[in-house]
């Protein structure tokens, strides 16, 4: 008798083991490789972080400005040239703005 069983597919052969199969049933265990030195936990995770989570700095600078968006555009600022009319624009959108979310609050919803 042959230990090997067949099952035949539409675009191959698929060769199980009946050894192989009765190894499926069993749980699966972690071994250790032979030879590999032992290592502490914390520095496995160290080694780990430092291959796959590099921070560079043009990274590092990336990410800050993307959340602190004002640190780009700070620097930059005119203020003699832009102040006063940016000032007027925050009192008229203050006029405007305050009255009608007041109104919005007082109406009843439907």
């Amino acid at each position: 008798a042959s230990s090997w069983l067949s099952l035949q597919t539409r675009d191959s052969n698929l060769f199980l083991s009946v050894t192989m199969l009765a190894r499926l049933r069993e749980p699966l265990t972690l071994e250790r490789a032979e030879g590999e030195p032992q290592t502490k936990w914390h520095v496995a995770v160290s080694q780990r972080l430092k291959k796959h989570c590099s921070c560079t700095p043009q990274k590092a600078k990336s990410k800050i400005l993307g959340f602190v968006p004002i640190l780009q555009w700070l620097p930059r600022y005119q203020l003699r040239d832009w102040i006063l009319g940016d000032v007027m624009s925050g009192v008229i959108v203050g006029i405007l703005l305050v009255p009608q979310s007041i109104v919005c609050l007082n109406k009843p919803l439907l």
